[in-house]
């Protein structure tokens, strides 16, 4: 029965990821299915331990939600059909964060539920790869001249915060489990760093630079390392982004037909190389450095951040040199996004229009399009305005809940496995739908809602809080 429901749970989370990042009907309406599917299962597994109004108050915000979404198709200016499915997509989030509590209350439930968001993303991370370096479509996009992998997601920065929230459980892999977990990991690491230097989205790099940052900061406590090891652990993804970006990136003649098969090597180096390079040296040599002094081995750790620092800024430096990093989502803005303040202008616009009860879920563009004009776009890029013009003051409230809460079930989880595992993730997705729509894809909302879950179930768990005393596994 626990096999049986944690793949459900994980067929739930991948089918949206996979089918064009749960963006069509089609594909919600099948996500629906799948964690409909998956919440039956895990209940039978583990019936649900009674828990405070804090620890449900994520999934209740959710509910009520999904609640609101499907009242409004009442009062909608749209049609009713999309407000009813949207509430049903939301009712899926917060069935999956159920599903995700329900696992992480396992010992090694954080653990699972890292491996899966792990392994979607190294699938949907190497077809963005591979859509890169043959420059084609779907799984890749032209915008400002370069070539950006999108994945199965077919969007750059949907697929960046899914490699965002892959990282923390392959760092962790690397550091603590067996060697052929370890190099597996690394060759994840390497594929998420490349993807997220390639998605040029301002968001998501400096979200993924904050968790290999923090990584740093957390080795003895929650990696069970010490500098050094974790220091050489985040050079993985590092040193693949740089390489992408300078192998990858930059401006693409649209005349020009590159040699596939010679773009497919770039690719393959670019990923192979500093996993390889971690697998044969850092692997072998870290047992044998165990008898140098600790002072040593902190000076190597921090020179070697020290040397991912500068790899990090020269990036960046020659990024902004080729005019890159623009915050994607609304055409012609730059980096200072100012596009998307006119934007969000429209969507207060619109909310004061109906301040109460708004225009209706999945509306935004129809009661936006006097505002908006030429060029209009179907999401106003920041859920909390586009929830207010949506669903009005209650629902806005709601989103602030769901802000709120989160924020609390990672602070009353820090300590324990999961903050390192699976915190980053839901953090990262609140914070990047603050500036863009990836609420709206069905497969990030879905990894997100998981990861909920798990921070949920981690609040004040000695089960987990005891997982990390261990300093390596076997």
């Amino acid at each position: 029965m626990r096999a049986a429901a944690i793949a459900a749970v994980a067929a739930a989370v991948a089918f949206p990821v996979l089918a064009r990042g749960g963006y069509t009907s089609a594909s919600r309406s099948i996500f629906v299915i799948l964690a409909g599917v998956a919440l039956g299962l895990a209940v039978g597994w583990r019936r649900p331990a009674r828990a405070s109004l804090v620890r449900d108050a994520p999934v209740a915000a959710l509910l009520g939600l999904a609640l609101m979404a499907a009242l409004s198709a009442l009062w909608t200016v749209a049609e009713p059909e999309a407000a009813l499915r949207w509430s049903l997509v939301i009712a899926a989030y917060a069935g999956v964060c159920l599903c995700g509590a329900l696992i992480g209350a396992e010992p090694t439930g954080a653990r699972a539920i890292a491996a899966i968001v792990a392994a979607v993303a190294a699938v949907s991370g190497a077809a963005g790869l591979v859509g890169v370096t043959i420059q084609e479509t779907p799984y890749a996009e032209r915008i400002g001249g370069s070539w950006q992998p999108g994945g199965t997601f077919e969007y750059a920065p949907a697929l960046a915060l899914l490699q965002v929230s892959a990282l923390p459980g392959l760092v962790f892999a690397i550091c603590r489990c067996s060697r052929p977990v370890a190099v597996a990991a690394a060759f994840g690491a390497a594929i998420a760093g490349a993807q997220i230097a390639l998605s040029d989205s301002l968001t998501e790099q400096l979200l993924g630079a904050a968790v290999l940052a923090s990584a740093l900061f957390l080795p003895g406590r929650l990696l069970g390392r010490d500098r050094l090891a974790v220091a050489l652990a985040i050079a993985v993804p590092v040193v693949a982004g740089a390489a992408a970006h300078l192998t990858l990136g930059g401006y693409a003649r649209p005349i020009v037909n590159p040699d596939d098969g010679e773009r497919l090597l770039l690719g393959a180096g670019c990923v192979a190389a500093p996993a390889a390079l971690w697998a044969l040296f850092a692997a072998r040599a870290l047992p044998r450095a165990a008898g140098i002094s600790a002072g040593a081995r902190r000076s190597v750790g921090v020179a070697l951040a020290a040397i991912v620092a500068a790899v990090v800024i020269a990036g960046i430096a020659l990024a902004d040199d080729a005019g890159r990093f623009k915050i994607r989502g609304v055409p012609g803005e730059t980096t200072g996004g100012g596009g998307r303040v006119e934007l969000w202008d429209d969507a207060v616009a619109v909310a004061l229009e109906r301040p109460l009860l708004g225009s209706g879920a999945e509306a935004f563009l129809a009661a936006s399009l006097e505002e908006q004009g030429a060029g209009a776009v179907r999401f106003a890029h920041s859920l909390p305005l586009e929830t207010g013009a949506e669903l009005g003051a209650v629902g806005l409230l709601l989103v602030m809940l769901l802000y709120a809460t989160s924020a609390l079930a990672i602070w009353r989880a820090r300590g324990s496995e999961a903050a390192w595992l699976l915190a980053p993730a839901v953090a990262a997705f609140l914070i990047a739908n603050l500036v863009d729509w990836s609420w709206h894809l069905a497969g990030a909302g879905a990894i997100w809602a998981l990861c909920l879950g798990g921070m949920i179930a981690a609040q004040d768990s000695p089960a987990t809080r005891s997982a990390i005393r261990q300093p390596r596994d076997d």
